[in-house]
């Protein structure tokens, strides 16, 4: 099954030989793909020169690699524009009276909106450069749309859980609407992950590269008769592409064919059964507060309700406004997370037989362990400490030496990592479904 990673870019052939094109976009590269201060002239400039290389574009086509160049623009900017609103965050929870001493929230909030008028337009030139290389015809639309719909209609749980080849037992007809509809949320929510070579091909569609194609060719086809006012609808799609890409990046990075774990991490696999379930327990009981309860119930809703409705987000708990439309669009996901959340963290470690349940009491209990940092840590901290990485959070990373957890859904297993002094990722442990996130909690628990 493929990974996604040839869709990452655009599927269209390009040009083997460089022009003068290209040094427009190494240009641009060099302006937005850095990590030095972005000023206002930076942006002018850089808005000036993807001017440049959209209208060189009508006559000239573009390398592979200039256009990479311009992805790789994109994620530069994502990872920014993350820094940014975690630096609003900790701008909006500074006391009033240290207000003086805090960065200005308004100009922090003003570079949000230019690194995300920057990343559209940078995606632009990326869709405009596809169309080019496919002769200026776009790709099919109505196609890619339905991709990206019924990628974004599906949940994360969806993607990684085990699918099951026999049709389900429909619920009883007579049954009323919402009742049917928890039944099979139920069911859904009672699957076993997945192992990798028991996946849908429907969840291969989901793959982040996947997307991120999905997001240039819908796009590329809103560029004939588009208005002032399809520039949101841009935005979205660029926001999307970016951080799809960069979660398919990671993809690359850290997945494995196979389960491994270093030499230490062998110890801690050979310790007895009875001390590891009781490490376990007690990163669980960390979890045993109304507070814990509140992010239990949130993370099942992350794991069960569509993408298009979940989103991304920096804390562990859902936007009001997400978590209130949760309730009003599919009131069986917010019911079945409600009642798991009143038996608390603890007990539902103990006793669930689903994986998912377990999965979320565990992770649960690392997030009350590992989220600080306000006075309303789950509303308005950083989700874990930037240390467990979900395709439902963006959050600032930790300090590169410090251990990380990641679920990678393209094998459907955790792995811990962290990062050496040229970046390079360092793993420890790779291993698939419940067994393998407790074994990453077991990798990480000292220093939680």
């Amino acid at each position: 099954m493929s990974d996604g990673s040839s869709e990452a870019g655009s599927i269209a052939s390009y040009s083997a030989h460089s022009t003068k094109i290209d040094d427009i976009a190494v240009h641009v590269a060099k302006l937005l793909n850095t990590e030095r201060s972005l000023t206002t002239q930076r942006h002018i400039n850089a808005a000036e020169a993807l001017h440049g290389l959209q209208t060189a574009l009508s006559t000239q086509s573009i390398t592979q690699k200039s256009q990479l160049g311009l992805v790789f623009s994109c994620t530069s900017l994502m990872r920014r524009r993350v820094r940014l609103e975690e630096a609003v965050a900790e701008a909006l929870a500074v006391p009033e009276e240290e207000q003086a001493l805090a960065s200005p929230v308004e100009a922090l909030r003003d570079d949000v909106e230019d690194v995300t008028s920057t990343l559209t337009l940078c995606f632009l030139t990326i869709c405009i450069a596809d169309v080019s290389a496919r002769g200026g015809v776009a790709a099919d639309v109505d196609e890619a749309s339905e991709q990206l719909a019924a990628a974004l209609d599906r949940s994360v749980w969806q993607v990684v859980s085990t699918y099951n080849k026999k049709r389900p037992r429909e619920p009883d007809a007579s049954i009323e609407e919402n009742e049917r509809n928890r039944l099979i949320a139920e069911a859904l929510g009672d699957l076993p992950f997945a192992e990798h070579d028991s996946r849908s091909w429907a969840a291969a569609t989901t793959q982040p590269g996947v997307l991120a194609s999905a997001c240039v060719r819908v796009a590329g086809g809103m560029l004939f008769g588009c208005n002032r006012g399809a520039f949101s609808r841009f935005t979205e799609l660029a926001e999307l592409f970016a951080s799809s890409t960069s979660q398919q990046l990671a993809i690359q990075l850290l997945k494995a064919d196979r389960a491994f774990c270093s030499l230490a991490m062998q110890r801690i696999a050979a310790a007895p059964l009875d001390e590891r379930e009781s490490s376990l327990r007690a990163i669980a009981r960390g979890g045993e507060s109304e507070s814990g309860q509140t992010v239990l119930r949130d993370l099942l809703l992350s794991f069960l309700a569509p993408r298009s409705v979940v989103g991304v987000r920096r804390t562990l708990l859902l936007p009001r406004e997400i978590a209130d439309n949760i309730t009003k669009q599919t009131p069986w996901f917010a019911s079945i997370a409600h009642q798991a959340a009143m038996q608390g963290c603890e007990h539902l470690y103990d006793t669930a037989t689903a994986d998912l349940r377990r999965t979320c009491a565990l992770l649960s209990g690392v997030a009350l362990l590992t989220t600080s940092g306000t006075d309303d840590p789950i509303r308005k901290a950083r989700a874990f400490g930037g240390r467990v990485q979900l395709p439902f959070l963006e959050t600032t990373p930790p300090d590169k030496h410090t251990k990380r957890i990641a679920l990678v859904p393209t094998t459907c297993s955790w792995t811990v990592y962290s990062l050496s002094e040229n970046g390079a990722p360092a793993v420890e442990c790779t291993h698939a479904g419940l067994n393998g996130l407790m074994m990453c909690v077991l990798a990480v628990r000292d220093s939680l």
